[in-house]
């Protein structure tokens, strides 16, 4: 058994249901006038395969954990867009590190539409991030965080042996402890 390495995977065999229809929060229109010119997953998505992808040249994410590492690791760059929790405080840590262009909501009372944040607004990041000279530079940030990821993980690397000295840390502990 070679201890770096775990993993897990589980086929269900139930269908999942939902008790809504998660397309209902688009406006009303959206499927029809964006058909052709993109994919609608509606429900999940293998994140991972798709921000590994070559044709990927950047993420629009909440900033959530996962989706932070897995485009960390994949080396691309994000327009981030937090809405709660620990997303806003990985917004910040990429921003300051210049692997993203973040979106922040603007705090009640919204504008005259009630929008949170606009479409433009969006769209210009976006754009700024696929071919300004502040993408740019997001990129190349990202290609280097990609390869420290990489050599983190490696086996035997750093990754590997911090979850040893932990590991060596508790066993310590315990053997003090007399159990």
């Amino acid at each position: 058994m070679n201890p770096s390495y775990l993993t897990m995977k589980k086929e269900s065999k139930k269908k999942i249901s939902y008790p809504t229809d998660p397309l209902r929060h688009l406006p009303e229109g959206f499927v029809e006038r964006t058909n052709g010119r993109g994919l609608l997953v509606p429900l999940w998505a293998p994140q991972v395969e798709i921000l590994n992808h070559a044709a990927v040249g950047g993420f629009v994410s909440h900033c959530g954990w996962n989706s932070t590492l897995e485009s960390v690791a994949a080396g691309v760059p994000m327009v981030a867009w937090p809405l709660y929790a620990e997303q806003r405080m990985n917004a910040v840590m990429l921003s300051s590190e210049r692997v993203c262009m973040a979106l922040w909501e603007r705090p009640p009372p919204r504008d005259k539409d009630g929008e949170v944040v606009h479409r433009e607004e969006v769209a210009a990041l976006a754009r700024e991030l696929m071919e300004g000279e502040k993408g740019a530079a997001a990129r190349k940030k990202a290609g280097h965080l990609r390869v420290e990821a990489e050599i983190a993980s490696a086996p035997d690397g750093p990754q590997d042996r911090a979850v040893a000295a932990i590991v060596d840390m508790v066993t310590e502990h315990l053997k003090r402890q007399g159990q």
